[in-house]
């Protein structure tokens, strides 16, 4: 049997504290040996984007915005693996996943998505958000009690 011994990260890395939970995330979905990943920070792809590794508009890329006033601002696009073309979504659906550190549960939250609200409600928490968030990221600082499922093929 061989020991498989897991890399350690780059020494540079460590000068750096961990966020878990930022206000401004910037994500690019692209192709990692013909795969895309299934989450990032605390959104979850739920079904999959209308891309495959040989378009031209290969990539998905979220610019998400978490403002004070409970406003959540989306730039969702379609791109090409220099950012440069844009096209709308219009297939595929994610999970935000959220916790009082992003929003008052006290309040209607709003979404928009590329400058159009397509929701504005109360954030209920339930404990299939605290299961699932817990599932799925297995880390003990991303459970998360509430989510917002955005579905763009209803956009």
């Amino acid at each position: 049997m061989e020991l498989i011994i897991p890399k350690l990260p780059p020494p540079w890395l460590v000068d750096y504290p961990r966020e878990v939970n930022p206000d401004v995330i910037s994500w690019v979905l692209f192709p990692m040996d013909g795969r895309y990943r299934n989450s990032f920070y605390n959104i979850a792809v739920l079904e999959p984007f209308d891309v495959s590794e040989g378009d031209a508009l290969h990539r998905v890329l979220f610019e998400i915005n978490y403002k004070d006033n409970n406003v959540i601002d989306i730039q969702a696009h379609l791109t090409d693996h220099k950012l440069v073309q844009r096209e709308a979504v219009e297939k595929g659906k994610i999970a935000l996943y959220l916790d009082a550190s992003k929003i008052d549960f006290n309040k209607n939250v709003e979404v928009l998505i590329n400058s159009e609200y397509i929701y504005k409600d109360k954030v209920h928490v339930d404990l299939e958000s605290v299961v699932e968030s817990c599932a799925l990221f297995g880390d003990p600082n991303r459970i998360y009690p509430a989510k917002i499922v955005i579905d763009f093929s209803n956009i």
